[in-house]
């Protein structure tokens, strides 16, 4: 899977990078993503952060917790909220 993610996210900075953009990326690994998140973008901010949402709503997402909800409410940087479907 993280072998899937990376390729993924070099594609997808390759397109990023030759539209003129600078990019980055980095792959959480953590069992507490948002605070390992937020520690990163102390230590090397960002002009901005995209995050996947599986878009759980109701009973699903008061028992499983939401990520990006809660970085949302941390985060220092604005974040680009993108639908993982």
């Amino acid at each position: 899977m993280r072998q899937a993610l990376h390729g993924h996210l070099t594609g997808a900075q390759r397109a990023l990078r030759s539209a003129g953009l600078t990019t980055g990326s980095q792959i959480i690994d953590a069992d507490e993503p948002v605070p390992a998140i937020v520690d990163l973008l102390a230590d090397d901010p960002a002009a901005i952060v995209v995050v996947g949402s599986h878009g759980r709503t109701g009973v699903a997402r008061m028992l499983i917790g939401s990520v990006t909800m809660d970085l949302i409410e941390r985060s220092p940087v604005p974040l680009l909220i993108a639908p993982t479907s």
